[in-house]
């Protein structure tokens, strides 16, 4: 079971690293392996960079 259970999240891993590489305007992969706060620190300036949100993009 837990076997089955690594093979469905390295296929979808797989799956999103295809999407990534295919439309790498749409798609970002981060590297979670840090704790929660740092991940999201990360993610969340990658969403203010790319939509270009807060003081230099004229939004929040």
């Amino acid at each position: 079971m837990e076997r089955e259970a690594l093979a469905f999240h390295e296929r979808v891993r797989s799956g999103y690293a295809e999407l990534a590489r295919m439309e790498p305007e749409r798609w970002r992969l981060l590297e979670a392996s840090k704790d929660a706060e740092s991940v999201a620190d990360v993610a969340w300036r990658e969403v203010v960079r790319t939509t270009q949100l807060g003081p230099a993009g004229g939004g929040a």
